[in-house]
């Protein structure tokens, strides 16, 4: 029989057997983090078991390591509860202004498989953390942190006020102290470069998620003065009032299926039969490709054919995921800038957009003010059975300029029962613009960039006789829907009086 692990000849020495108190404590708060570097050692055992992704494992087990070892090797030790009172913290959710100038990034939406500090969302989290508003636990985990953007760029895309909710780590009575998060947002910017501003942080309630509670966004686009024609003062009044006409021409609800890759936005078919389905019947006005060569073995182009769908296509079909409400498109007062040059923007507001879909619009109203086409010619590119490639404007002028959000369900947490910038928080954003974002859209709308794609537009535009035959096409179908609808009021007339 085995003497019992209670004697003397079986207790290990460090147990407590000639320790003192003081270092009975040190043994003690040593031991958690020695346990968790042990663990850490294990290798993949312990990635397993941190997550169900080896992706998710993987930055577990750095935090991890990063944390075991800067206890054990540089920290000292606790000693005693009165050397290190712990700070009282709470979770917050709250809502960041964010600013930014997006030339040299690849969109604000995080992309962990891309290079290190290539999207905002990965450097401005990066600054939060670091700025001691995340908790460990949660860092490089937005489900954990509730994170939610209210719109999103693509790349080269500008932003002078997005919007960034997530939870934070802070003081309980830190929104007391500072309803705007100045402080906040200072600690944060810090961390940023200087592309990457935060100009203010409110506090917001529970269930609040900036994508779902907000309900418009606004973007301007600055369409250099050169392309108009608005150069050493002269207004060129004509054009800017084709463009306003063109702009009024996307207000409403409409399927902007031509203004956007469509197949981004198709459901898949639910059938066997619809999969299997063959190429449909199409008319196609003029060319199959038009295209002008720009370099040797290289070929682009800014139109692509006319083409009219005679049945429709289940792979190919316009949905309800196709419609966007556009509430207001107006051309702004031009600005002058320093070298003389002129900017003229153009502001839009609507609910959400598509990929690309605002530089499609632009360029297509553009391309109308230029002469490429006739504005009479836009209603029938919002037809169903129409399929066009439409010119795309340049990204690099393109600003996410604000949001509107819906009312809170419990405003308990806000002065005001809608999120909004304080005027400090306005005010620092207006800096940020005028300082960093509009210089920068100046400097690329002097590029040769815009002058290849002027080129392009006006090169590669359908010709006269190919638009007729498409617009007549349109005609024919306007009329046979005209004459369907008014059918069907008619039996169900019909039928009322019968009944």
């Amino acid at each position: 029989m085995h003497p019992s692990r209670s004697s003397g000849r079986y207790r290990r020495k460090g147990d407590g057997e000639g320790m003192d108190d003081a270092q009975r404590r040190e043994g003690a708060a040593q031991k958690p983090r020695l346990k968790e570097l042990g663990r850490l050692r294990r290798g993949r055992k312990a990635m397993r078991r941190a997550g169900t992704r080896a992706g998710n494992g993987m930055r577990v087990w750095r935090r991890w390591c990063a944390s075991a070892c800067r206890t054990v090797q540089g920290e000292p030790a606790t000693t005693s509860k009165e050397e290190t009172p712990k700070r009282r913290l709470a979770k917050r959710r709250a809502a960041l202004f964010v600013g930014y100038a997006g030339s040299k990034y690849r969109g604000s939406q995080i992309n962990r498989e891309r290079a290190k500090g290539c999207t905002v969302e990965e450097v401005l989290e990066d600054a939060i953390y670091r700025a001691g508003f995340i908790a460990e636990n949660n860092y490089q985990d937005f489900g954990k942190l509730r994170w939610s953007r209210c719109s999103r760029t693509d790349k080269g895309v500008h932003a002078a006020c997005n919007v960034v909710s997530l939870k934070l780590v802070v003081e309980p009575d830190a929104f007391e102290k500072d309803p705007e998060g100045i402080e906040i947002a200072e600690r944060v910017n810090q961390h940023l470069p200087n592309d990457l501003n935060v100009s203010s942080v409110k506090r917001v309630s529970k269930s609040f998620r900036a994508r779902e509670w907000c309900k418009s966004r606004t973007y301007e686009y600055y369409v250099p003065g050169k392309v108009l024609g608005i150069e050493d003062g002269n207004p060129q009044k004509e054009r800017l009032d084709k463009l306003q006409e063109a702009l009024e021409s996307y207000v409403g609800n409409r399927p902007f299926h031509n203004f956007t890759v469509m197949k981004n936005y198709v459901k898949k078919p639910s059938t066997k039969g619809d999969e299997d389905s063959g190429p449909v019947e199409t008319m196609v006005f003029g060319e199959e490709e038009r295209k002008v060569a720009a370099g040797e073995g290289r070929t682009k182009r800014a139109w692509g054919s006319l083409k009219w769908q005679l049945e429709v296509n289940p792979k190919d079909k316009v949905g309800s995921s196709h419609y966007r409400k556009i509430t207001d498109f107006v051309v702004k007062e031009p600005l002058k800038m320093e070298a003389g040059n002129y900017l003229v923007p153009l502001q839009v507001t609507g609910l959400s957009f598509m990929y690309n879909q605002i530089r499609i619009m632009v360029g297509t109203a553009v391309a109308v003010a230029m002469g490429a086409i006739p504005v009479d010619a836009l209603p029938a590119f919002f037809a169903q059975p129409a399929r066009i490639r439409l010119p795309i404007a340049p990204p690099q002028t393109l600003v996410l300029s604000g949001a509107d959000f819906y009312p809170f369900r419990q405003p308990h947490v806000q002065a005001d029962d809608v999120l909004s910038q304080g005027p400090l928080g306005e005010e620092r954003s207006k800096r940020f613009f005028r300082k960093v974002i509009l210089p920068e859209v100046d400097a690329m709308s002097d590029a040769e960039e815009w002058d290849e794609w002027i080129h392009l537009v006006l090169e590669t535009a359908p010709s006269s006789e190919e638009l007729d035959r498409f617009m007549g096409t349109y005609q024919e179908w306007r009329e046979e829907r005209k004459q369907i609808a008014l059918s069907r009021a008619q039996e169900r007339e019909g039928d009322a009086t019968r009944g």
